[in-house]
């Protein structure tokens, strides 16, 4: 039913002191002009009848009107009537032409209504179709919302159940640890990335979880994990895809084999023990990937690997002889050693570092630790290190300048009574 109240639109504004007046006093008036459906609208049939009637009276009554100069309101209706003249323009032709002039202004105010009706009647039928499109968006979203809901506490069910039944580890489970965390990333809806990164992180977090429990963290599983993991890397190295927001912990593992071809992306070797002669070679280091606290037990290598990322050796004790030779560091700044300790040999040779690049390895070595009793080796194909001659006990040994000698046996390093800043040293 056609409404006298005010419009949603006006009613969502504070109506002035004037409306305010208007509506306490003249109801109808204030009806009249704010009302959501136009008189016309309201009362078109009733208009269009009484129009038709109208001009029907006047064109039948125009002979008449002279008559009924004494009555009140319809009096003056004479006066329109054109004065006459009996040869050139006859009563007769005066009136046949006034009712013509009468009912053609009856049929265009008709007209003009009959347009208004149509084009209030299209702009209501396009704001109930929007409202309509918008209902059935809004039931879409719900559907969708409540299809998602049954579909991911489905895998959370089906993980669930899975990993309850996991005694001892083997390939076929990471295998299946993996799909499904694959399974959340490529399947989940865009607008719910954020469910799909949480819950991958949290089956990548119980995988890693279960590999250090005793009987489950062999080389084999390990190596295993790494190259099950690199693949998805290797596949999406230049997508923006949410496995580059999952970070893999491999901390206080004991890596008893050298690793080839993997991409590490957010990888975390934090106390880890690395057996002699163990390493990476043809590795993408990329995200952020840490070696803080870990130790290699003998001949440790990095080679003909790129680094994307930061990559820390924080707190790193190399105990065997370290090389870090044909690096390619695709930015600037990216390795850190500080509070690393070298126990033994180490060479850090053949290294690109990126063009414009003046850093190199400057900023890399605060406060390291290389014994006296070795020679290191800092060769880089395009950024020259700066290195000091340093003296330990007599021995004589060229190191970076914001590293320091030390003494294996006795842990004594050089300047122990001073202050040690990153830049320099303060008595």
């Amino acid at each position: 039913m056609p409404s006298n109240e005010p419009s949603s639109k006006q009613q969502g504004k504070t109506p002035s002191l004037f409306q305010k007046c208007l509506r306490e006093k003249f109801p109808h008036v204030y009806g009249f002009l704010f009302s959501e459906t136009p008189f016309y609208i309201r009362h078109f049939f009733g208009l269009l009848v009484g129009l038709g009637l109208l001009g029907g009276f006047l064109a039948l009554s125009v002979p008449q009107w002279k008559s009924w100069d004494k009555i009140p309101f319809i009096g003056s209706l004479g006066s329109f009537i054109p004065p006459s003249d009996k040869d050139k323009y006859p009563e007769g032709k005066v009136i046949a032409d006034l009712r013509l002039h009468i009912l053609y202004i009856t049929g265009g105010v008709i007209a003009i209504l009959t347009l208004l009706q149509t084009n209030w009647k299209n702009y209501n039928d396009k704001i109930k179709n929007a409202h309509d499109i918008d209902i059935d968006m809004k039931k879409m979203e719900i559907e969708e919302t409540l299809r998602w809901k049954d579909t991911s506490e489905d895998w959370r069910r089906k993980f669930s159940d899975f990993k309850e039944n996991i005694k001892i580890l083997k390939k076929d489970d990471i295998n299946t640890y993996i799909d499904f965390a694959n399974t959340w990333i490529t399947k989940t809806p865009e607008k719910y990335k954020g469910d799909a990164v949480y819950e991958s992180q949290r089956i990548i977090d119980a995988l890693c979880s279960t590999l250090k429990e005793q009987g489950n963290n062999s080389t084999e599983n390990i190596v295993h994990t790494l190259q099950k993991i690199s693949s998805f890397y290797n596949s999406n190295s230049e997508k923006d895809t949410p496995w580059k927001e999952i970070t893999y912990d491999f901390s206080d593992l004991w890596i008893g084999k050298p690793l080839h071809g993997l991409n590490l992306h957010n990888v975390i070797f934090s106390e880890a023990r690395f057996a002699p002669g163990t390493g990476f070679t043809s590795c993408n280091f990329s995200g952020n990937c840490s070696f803080w606290g870990a130790r290699s037990a003998g001949r440790f290598h990095i080679k003909s690997s790129n680094i994307a990322g930061k990559t820390s050796f924080i707190d790193f004790h190399a105990e065997g002889e370290f090389i870090f030779s044909a690096i390619n560091m695709l930015e600037v700044d990216l390795l850190e050693f500080m509070s690393a300790r070298f126990f033994d040999n180490a060479s850090f040779n053949n290294m690109e570092f990126p063009e414009g690049d003046s850093i190199g390895l400057n900023h890399a070595f605060p406060r390291t630790y290389f014994s006296n009793r070795h020679d290191y080796n800092f060769n880089s194909n395009n950024v020259k290190t700066n290195l000091a001659l340093r003296k330990l006990k007599g021995k004589k040994v060229k190191i970076p300048i914001e590293s320091l000698l030390f003494d294996p046996n006795t842990y004594e390093y050089e300047f122990q009574n001073l202050e040690i800043t990153a830049d320099h040293y303060v008595i």
